[in-house]
């Protein structure tokens, strides 16, 4: 005959075993908790039912699979094309910039303080109004990163500090929610807002991002010394100038005042060794 164990044990064995991850799989797999009630023995089955419910009533948060989304990158070119400029000395005149671009989410006002609750904790979600770039999508809907937010009530934590989102789910009838992301890549806590509301509070836009792999080209006008007008060209990976892409570029004046490099070709009306005034009929590779 097998010996019964006493009440105590299974207690500690469920919270111990199971306690946190009752919690989470509420969120994670919506049918284990009911699977983990019927695992159980009738005498503690109530016990169970109540730390589940209780869990799922203080706690906020909610799991979500993310996914990458496709960013592409975009070509943002200085100046515009036929346009006659007027430049410094030490100006760029020229530049390409190769950067990524996200959607975006455009706050109208800003979120502060806004409270959510994660199981006996309260924290303060406060975003600075203006654009949100996309931050990763779910199945369930986008989340929105508020690079300007403040989490409070957190504690002292190592690592970079957590980080408000707005979370706008897929199924338009659902609440629009404010979240924290406590790090990179870790689960989304949430709470639903009744004063997020799309077109009222904010819309849609997109923002390009410097990313690490950010390429940018620039040529800048250093003087004339007579018929001769000199310029630098450069080049950046990640805002950081590359040495060996650093050239000095030295032209005779024409006639017809025309100058090309790397694919870009610009007339100079006027030079001095103040300033140059220029147009540009096509811009750099």
């Amino acid at each position: 005959m097998r010996r019964r164990l006493p009440l105590e044990f299974f207690i500690q064995s469920t919270i111990l075993k199971h306690g946190f991850c009752i919690v989470d799989t509420i969120f994670y797999e919506k049918n284990f908790r009911i699977q983990v009630m019927f695992i159980f023995r009738k005498n503690i089955s109530l016990f169970i039912f109540l730390i589940s419910f209780l869990c799922a009533k203080t706690y906020a948060g909610s799991y979500y699979a993310m996914k990458e989304d496709f960013t592409p990158k975009i070509e943002t070119k200085y100046p515009q094309l036929d346009n006659e400029i007027d430049a410094d000395v030490g100006d760029t005149i020229l530049s390409t910039l190769y950067s990524e671009v996200r959607p975006s989410l455009v706050l109208k006002e800003s979120i502060i303080n806004f409270p959510l609750k994660i199981l006996w904790q309260t924290i303060n979600i406060s975003i600075a109004k203006g654009q949100l770039p996309l931050y990763k999508s779910t199945d369930d809907g986008k989340f929105y990163e508020g690079l300007e937010s403040v989490v409070q009530g957190l504690g002292k934590k190592s690592g970079p500090p957590a980080k408000g989102v707005v979370f706008v789910p897929a199924d338009k009838n659902k609440p629009v929610q404010v979240c924290y992301l406590e790090r990179e890549n870790s689960h989304i806590n949430c709470n639903p807002s009744e004063d997020l509301k799309e077109n009222l509070s904010f819309t849609y836009s997109t923002v390009a991002i410097d990313q690490k792999d950010s390429f940018k080209r620039e040529l800048i006008f250093t003087g004339v010394s007579q018929k001769t007008i000199m310029f630098i060209y450069k080049e950046f990976v990640d805002n950081l100038a590359r040495p060996a892409f650093t050239t000095e570029l030295k032209y005779d004046i024409s006639d017809d005042g025309m100058i090309g490099y790397k694919g870009a070709r610009f007339m100079v009306i006027k030079a001095g060794n103040t300033g140059v005034r220029y147009k540009v009929l096509k811009g750099l590779n």
